[in-house]
């Protein structure tokens, strides 16, 4: 039936009523959703064999319009502030590398916004940071975050994968 779907031949809405009653419950039914997804990857590396495609591009290249279509628009500051978390728990220390480097000349590191980077509490608000998660962090200090980590962040609307939409250059 995946089959049918996946080469267009039946309508995923026709089959889904067939999929539900078969389902069940307790270990039938995750039997049987086991069932369907090994059935899902052997079409899609069969598919993707007889094309020449990598299977991860094409499941890539599937469910970005996919989740466009429900609108599941990127939140881009959502995401860049992901990776900011992402690079601090990497990189331990990183703020309080960067507050030192900062501390020595602000206005050499971040230009304009060295006054309001004085503002939000400059050097020593950024190395307190240091052992603080994101997601306990204030408005403030993620303002701060974005002023001192990010040289840029690009973002393109037009690109095919998530991660072409939005460019990160690092400052720290």
């Amino acid at each position: 039936m995946y089959a049918d779907v996946y080469s267009r031949q039946r309508l995923a809405d026709d089959i889904a009523p067939v999929l539900t009653s078969n389902l069940g419950f307790g270990l039938n039914a995750i039997s049987y959703l086991i069932a369907l997804t090994q059935l899902a990857h052997q079409v899609l590396v069969a598919r993707c064999e007889e094309t020449g495609e990598d299977v991860v591009t094409h499941l890539l290249s599937m469910a970005l319009p996919t989740a466009m279509d429900h609108g599941n628009d990127i939140d881009a500051d959502e995401y860049v502030l992901a990776l900011i978390a992402e690079r601090l728990d990497t990189h331990p220390g990183l703020l309080a590398g960067a507050a030192a480097a900062i501390g020595q000349d602000p206005e050499a590191l971040l230009g304009e916004f060295a006054d309001e980077f004085e503002e939000l509490g400059g050097a020593e608000r950024l190395e307190q940071l240091d052992d603080v998660a994101v997601p306990d962090m204030d408005e403030d200090d993620l303002r701060l975050l974005f002023l001192v980590m990010l040289e840029s962040a690009v973002i393109n609307p037009d690109g095919a994968m998530f991660t072409e939409r939005v460019e990160v250059n690092w400052r720290f």
